[in-house]
C-alpha cells in the first residue's frame, strides 16, 4: 500500500507539471500519456490481481500445506493407535492362550477326574451287582428251600393251614392257623375270579396270602322254596299269605322300624280295655289287653310284615339287623314273595407265602377247596371232559454257579382233561398248565392219575416240567372234583388242586 500511494502522488505532480508546460502543440502528447498512464494503470491493476491472486494461492497452499500437516499428524496418531492396539491385541491373544491353556489343562484334570469317577463307580457298581446278584441267590436259595425242600433235607416247611369263606362282590373271609392279623385286604377280579389279596408286616414274620374264588351273587327264589321256610319255622300258606310263628330266630331280621332306636329293647304295647270308663270291655273281662304292633321288615330277604303280642324283645346286631329275642311273633309275606340266596356252587385256591425275619426263611402253603365235593363220580358219567381256568402260585429256579437264579409269583392257564371211561368207572385226570406269567417258554404236565372217590391223590414224580426247552420229571398234584349240587348223583362240573415241580 506505501508503494501505491507514492506513485499516486508522483503521478500527480507530472499532471501537474504538464498542465503548467502545456500548450496548444502539445495536445497530441498528452493524450498518448493519458493512454500511456491507462494502459500502466490496467498493467498495474492486472499485477495487482495477480498478485492478490498468488498471495490467495499462497496463502490457500499454506492452508492446505497445514491440512496436510494436521491429516499427517492424525495419521501418525492413527498409526500409534493402530500399533496401540496390535500391542493390545497381542496382549489379549497372550492372555486367551494362557486361557485356552489352563482351560486345557483344566478340561484334562476334569477329564482325569471323570474317568476316575467312572472306574469308581463301575468298581461300585460291579460291587452292588455283586452284592445284588448275592442277596438274589440267597433269596432265590430261600425260595427254592421254602417251595421245593431245602436242598440237604428234601422237606418243605409250611406255614400252617388256611380256611376261605369265599363272598360275593367282597374279600373273602380268611382265616389261618397260626392266627394272622392281615391288614387291609384288597380285592381285584380277572374274568370270572374273584381275587383276594392279604399281607401283614409283622414282629415276627411278614405274611402274604391270595385267594382266588369263582362265587356268584345271590339268586332270588320263592321263599316257600327257600331254607328258612321249609327248614327253620312253621308256616302256614293260604291262598295269598305265608303266616309263620318265629321264636328266637338268628336269621337277617332287617327294619327300620323297630323301636330302641337302634339298640336292643323290650316294649310292650298295652291299650285301655275300659277307655269311656263306664263299665264296658271290649272282650268281655276287666284287664287291659295287648295290641298286636306290627313292623314293616324282611326275613333273610323276603319283605313282609312282623307281628308281636304282649312282651316283646328285639336284640340288635348291628345296623338295621335284628334277632327276635322273646315274644310271639309271627311274619306274614306274599305267597309270589322272593327271597335270595347265595351261590355255593364256587370253587377257591390261592397260597400262603410266609418270611420268617431272624433268619429270612420262606415257607409256603398251596390249598384249595370248594363248596359241593363231588364223593364219587357217578357211574352213568362216561367220555372225557376238559376243564379250563387259572393257575397261581410260587415259583423259585436256584443256579448255585449261575445267575439265573430267581423267585416271584405267577399266573398261568390251566387245561385238565377227564376221562370217565366206561359205565362204573371213575375214569384218570390229566393236564397242561401253560402261559406262565413269568416265562412263556414254562410249561407243566400233570400225567394221568387216577380218579377215586370223585378226588385224585398225589403221587410222586406224576409231574414234568419244561423250562427253555430241557424237560425234568420230578414233583406231584392232587385235584378234587366240585359240582353245584351236594349228593350221591352230583356230577363234577370243576375241579380244583394243587401241584409242585421241582
Amino acid at each position: 500500500m506505501q508503494s501505491r500511494f507514492w506513485m499516486a502522488v508522483l503521478l500527480g505532480f507530472v499532471l501537474v507539471a504538464v498542465s503548467a508546460c502545456s500548450g496548444s502543440g502539445d495536445g497530441a502528447r498528452i493524450t498518448d500519456l493519458e493512454e500511456q498512464l491507462e494502459v500502466e494503470q490496467e498493467a498495474r491493476q492486472e499485477a495487482e490481481r495477480e498478485a492478490a491472486e498468488a498471495e490467495q494461492e499462497r496463502r490457500d497452499a499454506e492452508e492446505e500445506a497445514r491440512q496436510a500437516e494436521r491429516e499427517a499428524a492424525e495419521a501418525e496418531q492413527e498409526r500409534r493407535d493402530a500399533e496401540e492396539e496390535a500391542r493390545q491385541a497381542e496382549r489379549e491373544a497372550a492372555e486367551a492362550e494362557q486361557e485356552r491353556q489352563a482351560a486345557e489343562e483344566a478340561e484334562q484334570e476334569a477329564e482325569a477326574q471323570r474317568q476316575a469317577a467312572e472306574a469308581e463307580r463301575q468298581r461300585l457298581q460291579e460291587e452292588r451287582d455283586k452284592a445284588a446278584q448275592a442277596a438274589s441267590q440267597a433269596q432265590a436259595k430261600a425260595a427254592f428251600d421254602g417251595l421245593g425242600g431245602r436242598l440237604d433235607t428234601g422237606t418243605r416247611s409250611d406255614p400252617g393251614t388256611v380256611s376261605v369263606t369265599p363272598r360275593y362282590a367282597q374279600t373273602a373271609m380268611v382265616t389261618t392257623a397260626p392266627a394272622v392279623q392281615f391288614a387291609g385286604p384288597r380285592r381285584s377280579s380277572s374274568g370270572r375270579w374273584s381275587i383276594t389279596t392279604l399281607s401283614n408286616d409283622g414282629s415276627t414274620h411278614i405274611d402274604d396270602l391270595v385267594v382266588y374264588s369263582d362265587i356268584g351273587g345271590p339268586t332270588q327264589v320263592l321263599f316257600t322254596e327257600h331254607a328258612t321256610y321249609t327248614n327253620l319255622f312253621s308256616a302256614v300258606a293260604n291262598t295269598n299269605n305265608i303266616h309263620a310263628t318265629l321264636t328266637g330266630n338268628t336269621h337277617p331280621i332287617v327294619s327300620s322300624r323297630f323301636p330302641g332306636g337302634g339298640r336292643s329293647t323290650t316294649f310292650v304295647h298295652t291299650i285301655d280295655s275300659d277307655p269311656a270308663n263306664d263299665g264296658s270291655d271290649r272282650d268281655g273281662n276287666t284287664e287291659n289287653d295287648y295290641d298286636t304292633t306290627r313292623f314293616g321288615g324282611t326275613f333273610d330277604g323276603a319283605s313282609g310284615t312282623f307281628e308281636c303280642t304282649g312282651a316283646c324283645t328285639v336284640a340288635h346286631q348291628g345296623g338295621r339287623v335284628y334277632d327276635l329275642a322273646s315274644g310271639s311273633w309271627t311274619f306274614t309275606t306274599s305267597k309270589n314273595a322272593r327271597a335270595p340266596v347265595d351261590d355255593t356252587s364256587y370253587m377257591y385256591f390261592g397260597w400262603w407265602k410266609r418270611q420268617q425275619k431272624s433268619d429270612q426263611t420262606l415257607s409256603f402253603e398251596m390249598f384249595s377247596g370248594g363248596m359241593h365235593a363231588v364223593a364219587d363220580i357217578p357211574d352213568a358219567l362216561t367220555g372225557t371232559a376238559t376243564y379250563t381256568g387259572t393257575a397261581v402260585g410260587q415259583s423259585a429256579i436256584y443256579q448255585p454257579l449261575g445267575t439265573q437264579s430267581g423267585h416271584g409269583s405267577f399266573t398261568a392257564h390251566a387245561e385238565l382233561t377227564a376221562d370217565f371211561g366206561t359205565a362204573g368207572a371213575e375214569g384218570t385226570l390229566s393236564g397242561r398248565i401253560t402261559n406262565f406269567s413269568n416265562a412263556s417258554d414254562w410249561s407243566v404236565t400233570l400225567q394221568s392219575q387216577a380218579i377215586n372217590g370223585g378226588a385224585v391223590a398225589r403221587a410222586d414224580d406224576s409231574v414234568s416240567w419244561t423250562i427253555s426247552g430241557n424237560t425234568e420229571v420230578g414233583g406231584g398234584w392232587n385235584a378234587q372234583f366240585f359240582s353245584d349240587v351236594a349228593g350221591s348223583t352230583a356230577y363234577p362240573e370243576g375241579v380244583a388242586g394243587t401241584f409242585d415241580a421241582k
